[in-house]
């Protein structure tokens, strides 16, 4: 059974034309599958994101009405708080493309190395668009649900700010 998010467009839907306005969010209520709620924002790749990239608002030197648009980024390999995370591609978004990422919810994100179950995802650096699990104390933007043995996409709750 579809889930119908009320604001007519799908949320896999990848666009070469803006279809909603940047740093939108929608609700996608829970489903059949047990993921619960996922909160989505429409954005616009500045470079190619693939499935798992984790993802952080382009923060140039532009004027502040453009750095407060929701144009996207993989997150660099170095080191960053989690409040820089503005969410996560859930399917390929081309360049300049527009489209949605999940920013809130049950979701698959790109890890630069092994990942335990009910470690915290991190922005330490270590590959671009990835994340590293850890268990400090310092504050990450998800949990992992599933595990790797290397680098490699993972299930996890995620809460994005950015």
């Amino acid at each position: 059974m579809a889930i119908d998010t009320g604001i007519g467009i799908s949320l896999d839907l990848v666009s070469t034309t803006q279809q909603a306005p940047l740093g939108q969010t929608v609700l996608k209520p829970a489903g059949t599958d047990g993921a619960g709620e996922q909160v989505w924002i429409y954005v616009q790749a500045t470079a190619l994101l693939a499935v798992g990239d984790v993802c952080r608002r382009v923060y140039g030197a532009g004027s502040l009405a453009e750095r407060k648009q929701a144009k996207v980024v993989q997150t660099a390999a170095a080191a960053a708080p989690h409040q820089e995370v503005a969410g996560v591609a859930q399917h390929a978004i081309a360049a300049l493309s527009y489209g949605w990422i999940l920013r809130s919810g049950v979701g698959s994100v790109k890890v630069a190395a092994a990942t335990a179950v009910e470690n915290g995802l991190f922005l330490n650096g270590t590959a671009i668009g990835a994340a590293d699990d850890g268990a400090g104390a310092v504050p990450g933007f998800g949990v992992a649900l599933s595990a790797t043995a290397g680098s490699g996409v993972v299930t996890a709750i995620i809460n994005c700010q950015g």
